[in-house]
């Protein structure tokens, strides 16, 4: 067959081998063809049918190129997983502490298109009346984010917290802007930091003798005279290089996180923000000396909080829910059942297989009223479904407060 685009013979008679247009689309569209107009124009100008063959004519080649460009993709989410997220194989210095156990993929586009200023119930049945509003902090959150259940109440009432290492959860307790977190939150524990110095030590005398060995290479080039050992010996020279640089540069990255940790303030670099993105300095802070627990002011008036509940309200299989901030996903619920409760280090912990993922630190245990029941605070290393909360009570216990 001869193609009436490009006159190449052929025996394909759907699709030309040699400029790929569709016969049945292109006689169609020569039809559609007013008299003054020609092929070569319509084609030139890469509008309408012209262009459209260039693109969709190739539908195997089209198929190919997709999946090598997801190939090319994985291939650099993994290198970056690698470099900031795992720690290598080969690598002195291991910054696991101050990883994040999430994937990565897509996040930055999840993050950017999940604003709850956005997200605008339809037909919703707006539970508080006028009168119910109160006034301060509380009403404008209310009227910004008016609740039409208890779970939705809760939300205005949990904040996200960030700082120089990473980010947290908490919620108010009281109307008196009085907001309850995890110590490990708003301070970086001093034993882990402690580990991080060590690695660090022992990467810088890593690298060190990983620039001797260099030296030592580089000294023996001139010394080979047989060609094939030469390249071996040059490649293993740049491939050295190129790992060290990597490692130096990971090097230098923590050992500046470790300075901004240790420089950090409380009042200044502490950051408290409300659902409707509002962001806050820290007032007063007090922190427990006998459980996970901080307790953080800020200074506005009549905060939205959440009630506690009685210390014997729950029964093991009730629905529960968490409130926080994972992976920078701010005040995400999820929802489990209560499991159990738990002895741990000589401490009362209850037992949950809501999800506490990495962020959700500090945030509210809640029931289906939307009382809190306990702090979340703990999982278990390499499981999935246990997690741990401080029962709310140890809460006003810890920092005299009513309860």
């Amino acid at each position: 067959m001869k193609c009436p685009k490009c006159d190449s013979e052929q025996s394909n008679t759907v699709e030309c081998e040699r400029c790929g247009i569709i016969f049945s689309r292109y006689a169609r569209y020569q039809e559609k063809l007013s008299p003054g107009k020609t092929e070569e124009v319509e084609l030139e100008k890469g509008a309408g049918l012209g262009a459209a063959q260039t693109q969709n004519s190739h539908p195997k080649k089209n198929r190919v190129l997709l999946w090598v460009i997801v190939l090319l993709v994985a291939v650099c989410l993994a290198l970056v997983g690698k470099l900031y997220y795992q720690p290598s194989v080969s690598s002195p210095i291991k910054n696991e502490s101050l990883s994040l156990d999430t994937k990565v993929v897509d996040r930055e586009k999840i993050l950017s298109d999940s604003s709850n200023q956005d997200f605008t119930p339809v037909n919703r049945d707006i539970i508080q009346k006028e009168s119910d509003l109160g006034y301060g902090l509380s009403r404008k959150l209310s009227e910004s984010f008016p609740a039409n259940n208890e779970i939705a109440s809760a939300l205005n009432a949990t904040v996200t917290i960030k700082t120089p290492w990473g980010s947290g959860s908490g919620f108010f307790i009281d109307d008196q802007c009085r907001i309850v977190t995890n110590r490990h939150v708003v301070e970086f524990p001093p034993d882990q930091l402690a580990e991080i110095k060590k690695q660090l030590a022992v990467g810088r005398d890593a690298i060190s003798q990983e620039h001797k060995n260099i030296k030592y290479l580089e000294s023996k080039v001139g010394k080979i005279r047989d060609r094939n050992d030469l390249n071996q010996v040059e490649r293993q020279i740049e491939f050295r290089k190129n790992r060290i640089r990597s490692e130096e540069e990971k090097y230098d990255q923590m050992v500046d996180k470790i300075k901004e940790i240790e420089s950090s303030s409380t009042l200044y670099d502490i950051k408290i923000t409300l659902i409707d993105g509002t962001e806050y300095n820290v007032k007063a802070l007090e922190k427990s000396r006998n459980y996970d627990l901080a307790l953080i002011v800020i200074d506005d008036v009549s905060s939205p909080f959440i009630s506690a509940a009685s210390k014997n309200l729950f029964e093991q299989g009730d629905k529960v829910y968490t409130i926080g901030n994972p992976v920078g996903l701010s005040h995400t619920v999820t929802s489990g059942i209560i499991s159990g409760r738990r002895m741990y280090d000589g401490k009362l912990y209850i037992q949950t297989d809501a999800p506490i993922n990495p962020g959700n630190s500090g945030g509210p245990l809640i029931n289906a009223n939307g009382q809190a029941l306990g702090v979340n605070t703990m999982i278990v290393r390499d499981t999935e479904g246990i997690g741990f909360a401080i029962p709310i009570n140890k809460v006003f216990e810890e920092f005299s407060l009513s309860y």
